[in-house]
């Protein structure tokens, strides 16, 4: 089995964050190059990948929130955000509500989805 932790030039760095940094990075330039090709990037763009990251991170933690009928069963809401589970299905579901809102925020009426997906 492979350790968790290495160490790059006497910094810590965790694989797992290490691939999860890799993928946003990887993500952002496709992204971009997908965006230009649609011919869709202009100030308030960016408001809406804002918007898809807060929302998939607010997702993904709180996805799980209502695991029980009965809310005395589930986690509070810090220890949910400090130990709860992840989902995926939260995560895609927030990041979509989070661009939904910033675009209705600012007030951009522009068709993203394609770009997303």
């Amino acid at each position: 089995m492979l350790p968790n932790i290495y160490e790059v030039a006497g910094v810590p760095i965790a694989l797992h964050d290490a691939f999860i940094g890799l993928g946003m990075v990887v993500a952002a330039l496709v992204l971009w190059r997908e965006s230009q090709r649609i011919g869709i990037v202009e100030d308030r763009w960016w408001w809406a990948v804002l918007g898809a990251l807060t929302g998939a991170a607010l997702g993904s933690r709180l996805g799980t929130w209502f695991q029980h009928l009965d809310p005395r069963n589930n986690l509070s809401l810090v220890d949910q955000w400090l130990y709860g589970n992840r989902s995926i299905v939260g995560g895609l579901a927030g990041a979509w509500l989070g661009v939904v809102i910033a675009k209705r925020i600012t007030g951009w009426t522009v068709t993203t989805g394609d770009a997303f997906a």
